[in-house]
């Protein structure tokens, strides 16, 4: 089974190389290895060329086609670049060959809020709080995925947490004040809260049983 998840996962990479809606440019004329490639993915990253970076994770996925690394970096600019269809079929083969990876699977979640998938992004950020209560970042993707259910009050509980994690964090505050905002014009202030009624009893209680979805426990 493992090994037939793992060769299905490949197929689908193979597959976006010519499907990828994401910016493309002109073939390398020298092919790199796999590890140089990712070394100039990176660099091309970090100085804001996201189309070279795109077309070097992809040599570098062509490379090493059984590597987690390409796939995940690749799909983590997708969501960088508003791709969240790409980005959840990259991460998704990702997690195929390495399923505890923690960037990869907060992307993965990052990606559901996206595209308008809360309850399964719930799912993935209530299991990396449940290895790490103290992952700032992953309590704020909480409270993005219940605000887009329109659950403010327990949205607001989970910014909370973030934010007494990483109290100059750059986007929990603002975040945090837009889904105030939200939360009085939807007229549900002072609501009980229903699905983050306390944040122990939400880090540590079982992750529900989605048949069908994308995400499955590691």
């Amino acid at each position: 089974m493992a090994l037939r998840n793992l060769v299905a996962s490949c197929a689908l990479a193979a597959a976006l190389l010519g499907a990828t809606g994401l910016a493309a440019v002109a073939d390398t004329p020298v092919s790199l290895g796999g590890d140089a490639a990712m070394r100039m993915a990176r660099e091309a990253e970090r100085d804001g060329r996201a189309d070279i970076a795109v077309e070097l994770y992809r040599e570098a996925h062509e490379s090493q086609p059984f590597a987690a690394e390409p796939l995940a970096a690749w799909g983590l600019l997708a969501n960088r670049l508003g791709e969240p269809e790409v980005a959840l079929d990259l991460l998704t083969a990702a997690l195929a060959n390495s399923p505890r990876d923690r960037e990869t699977r907060r992307g993965l979640a990052d990606a559901l809020v996206t595209l308008d998938r809360g309850a399964e992004a719930i799912a993935v950020y209530r299991r990396l709080l449940a290895e790490d209560a103290a992952d700032a970042v992953s309590w704020n993707g909480m409270g993005a995925a219940l605000d887009g259910m329109g659950d403010h009050q327990e949205a607001q509980a989970a910014y909370r947490q973030g934010l007494a994690l990483t109290p100059s964090g750059s986007r929990t505050p603002d975040t945090l004040a837009a889904s105030t905002v939200v939360s009085g014009s939807a007229g549900d202030q002072g609501r009980p809260g229903t699905r983050l009624a306390a944040a122990d009893g939400l880090v540590n209680s079982p992750p529900p049983d989605r048949q069908g979805s994308v995400v499955r426990d590691p």
